[in-house]
């Protein structure tokens, strides 16, 4: 999906953006795995954002959790994660199992909308993932319409929590909340994101450099999972000024010729990672062969950090065809939505 995430908020929103000073971060800490980590939040109307959209808690339990993470420090002893202060990111639901309901606010067809792209968001993560409409469950998320954009939390926090979307949603950008619902974080603050995408401080509009702020989750540092073309990355103009790109792909000399030029690199049949054969399919043109490679293998190593979803595109010699003049060259696309992680299974939509 080629979307920006300038486009997932309101113009209210973006009016306290701009503001002159803009918004003022503050020290939090979040529980990932049991461990306490360190992040810049943004107070926004009684709640805690984590880069932009992400709701973590409201600012009490936030301000309740670092003193209780000060006064461990103070004592020597370790942060408990039952605690009933912690504010919890990307903790799984049990049995995988996500838990949900409707506001008042939401109408028939909104619903019908919604169970809709449940169902499809199931499917495309090959049912690793399930929603159910609650019942008497104690955790569960809340679908509500709001005016200042799209917004959820990532992953089970405790009790209630909520989706917001606009009334005139966009699938892509609600999917891309159902998916922190879930507990998918964003890939262009996880650490491994360092070694591919370089951001230009100068380049963000002042005063929310913190939004690109790499988290320390140590979940990515043991097993990263980071994805440039995921629904989960935002886009080069992210957050910039006067239409600047503040994200931009680094440089890697082994994709450059001699003579400069950038080239395709070559995708190889089997898994780089675990050498197991890639599932491949064939799709003929009267141009260009192109080879979808699908997905990861299905016996690859639990830690295989390979993207579902790739091409190779060369000239098809099932037939000879006249070169056209002022050739340009032949490009692929899928939909208009970016392929969804490679750790949900799944290669696009």
């Amino acid at each position: 999906m080629d979307q920006y995430y300038a486009e997932v908020y309101s113009e209210a929103m973006f009016a306290d953006l701009n503001k002159t000073p803009g918004p003022t971060f503050q020290q939090g800490h979040v529980c990932i795995a049991g461990v306490p980590v360190a992040i810049s939040y943004w107070p926004y109307r009684g709640q805690a954002l984590l880069e932009g959209d992400i709701v973590l808690s409201s600012e009490e339990q936030m301000a309740a959790y670092n003193d209780y993470i000060a006064e461990c420090a103070t004592y020597g002893k370790q942060p408990d994660p039952d605690d009933k202060r912690t504010v919890h990111f990307k903790r799984p639901w049990p049995d995988k199992v996500v838990y949900y309901m409707f506001d008042s606010s939401i109408t028939q067809d909104l619903k019908d909308g919604l169970v809709g792209a449940m169902t499809e968001l199931t499917q495309l993560l090959g049912n690793a993932v399930t929603f159910k409409q609650r019942i008497m469950e104690d955790h569960f998320i809340i679908y509500e319409l709001a005016e200042d954009g799209y917004s959820s939390s990532v992953g089970m926090i405790g009790g209630e929590q909520f989706v917001r979307f606009p009334a005139d949603y966009e699938k892509g950008i609600l999917f891309h909340e159902m998916l922190h619902a879930i507990g998918l974080t964003h890939d262009q603050t996880k650490p491994a994101r360092a070694t591919t995408i370089t951001i230009n401080d100068a380049a963000v509009i002042p005063g929310l450099v913190p939004l690109f702020d790499i988290v320390q989750d140590p979940e990515e540092l043991a097993a990263p999972s980071y994805d440039p073309n995921s629904i989960m990355h935002c886009g080069p103009q992210a957050f910039g000024q006067n239409g600047a790109r503040p994200l931009s792909r680094s440089t890697r000399p082994c994709c450059r010729q001699a003579s400069g030029k950038h080239r395709r690199r070559a995708i190889s049949p089997r898994c780089r990672s675990c050498m197991q054969p890639r599932e491949q399919k064939k799709m003929a043109s009267r141009k260009q062969e192109v080879i979808f490679i699908v997905r990861a293998p299905r016996t690859a190593a639990p830690n295989c950090a390979q993207a579902c979803l790739k091409f190779v595109c060369r000239p098809n010699r099932s037939r000879v065809q006249p070169a056209p003049r002022n050739r340009s060259r032949a490009t692929t696309r899928t939909s208009g939505y970016r392929a969804l992680p490679h750790t949900a299974g799944i290669s696009a939509w």
